[in-house]
């Protein structure tokens, strides 16, 4: 933000320096931390829940191909 301002001297550091209390600023990043946290654990969930589901599905069979196939539906002789 303020970084390349303070660089060419347009902005003092002291200008620069903000006013809000150190206890704000620690309260911000840990309402942070904790949502990430929150939001980091329902995202692994989901994919463990996601990742059972998958498992207990029963294997799908491989259509049949080839002459033991059986015939398409509506093919006839004048197919």
């Amino acid at each position: 933000g303020r970084q390349p301002w303070l660089v060419h001297g347009v902005l003092t550091t002291a200008q620069a320096a903000t006013t809000v209390p150190g206890s704000i600023v620690a309260l911000s990043l840990g309402m942070y931390l904790a949502l990430y946290a929150v939001l980091i654990t329902a995202y692994v969930s989901v994919l463990f829940y996601l990742a059972r589901q998958a498992g207990r599905e029963e294997p799908k069979q491989a259509p049949a191909i080839g002459p033991s196939a059986p015939p398409l539906a509506g093919a006839g002789a004048n197919g």
